[in-house]
């Protein structure tokens, strides 16, 4: 947990030297417009329509388990698109900025004492040059590390030596890592959310309202899964697993009103 707080704070750090140097065009922080966000709730709902089809067009050759995960998402489907929609015509006072691009736990360094670097700063491979320089959210960034929380402590929970002690319980081990991701993801947010109300609040990096903050995260964190997802399909010409549980897991902290920028 104190590791955790640690990331977000150093997370924050990153994005107000990100956003710092407003003399420099490449870097200059600029402001969400309606016309911005429209093209951005546009990406998402095209996005979402996208990877539902691709999943529909699998289904029949997924063996039940995922099946079942599938429907549970295309039940939810009114509540992405809802919130895709938000994003459009809801006035967002907050910044654009460079983004670290590709963050996760493997692009931090941990030093002998404990000491934390942020490594790897030319964003996404798979995506051309000119797109990774795109000035976007910096929760873009923080999204993403809380999908490497996830994403860390299930591979664990779903690996031989975690089903190899005697009487575990596939269930109960992963109800133990959901809790643990939730747990890690509070103090990471409560860490990141402190350093930003703590700035003024017009600074790029700041809190302007936590109700849009809110709005964003849960938007990127639900794009980042659907990303994840079409990801797959190309590589392995079929959903992960761990991906599609995934997005199921934040679509139910969503439903359940446990939005991530409140913790």
């Amino acid at each position: 947990i104190e590791t955790a707080g640690r990331i977000g704070a150093l997370t924050h750090e990153l994005h107000v030297a990100l956003s710092s140097v407003p003399a420099d065009l490449v870097f200059a922080p600029e402001r969400y417009t309606i016309h911005y966000q429209k093209q951005l709730s546009h990406a998402m709902a095209r996005l979402l329509d996208f990877s539902l089809l691709q999943l529909m067009e699998l289904q029949p050759l997924l063996e039940p388990s995922l099946q079942r995960s599938f429907e549970s998402i295309q039940r939810r489907r009114p509540q992405m698109e809802s919130l895709f929609k938000q994003v459009a015509i809801k006035p967002i006072s907050t910044y654009r900025i460079r983004e670290h691009g590709d963050y996760h736990l493997g692009q931090l360094l941990v030093g002998e004492h404990g000491e934390l670097w942020i490594i790897d700063f030319e964003g996404q491979p798979a995506r051309p040059l000119t797109e990774r320089r795109i000035k976007r959210s910096p929760l873009r960034d923080v999204a993403s590390m809380l999908w490497s929380f996830y994403t860390c402590v299930h591979k664990m929970a779903r690996s031989h030596a975690a089903s190899s002690f005697p009487g575990s319980d596939p269930l109960q081990i992963t109800k133990v890592a959901d809790s643990w991701c939730r747990w890690v993801s509070s103090a990471f947010l409560r860490a990141y959310f402190d350093a930003a109300r703590a700035l003024p609040s017009d600074h790029p990096a700041g809190i302007h309202r936590i109700h849009d903050a809110a709005l964003l995260l849960d938007s990127f964190c639900l794009e980042h899964g659907l990303e994840q997802l079409g990801r797959d399909v190309i590589r392995t010409g079929r959903p992960d697993e761990l991906n599609l549980s995934g997005l199921l897991f934040w679509l139910e902290s969503l439903s359940a009103g446990a939005s991530h920028a409140k913790h």
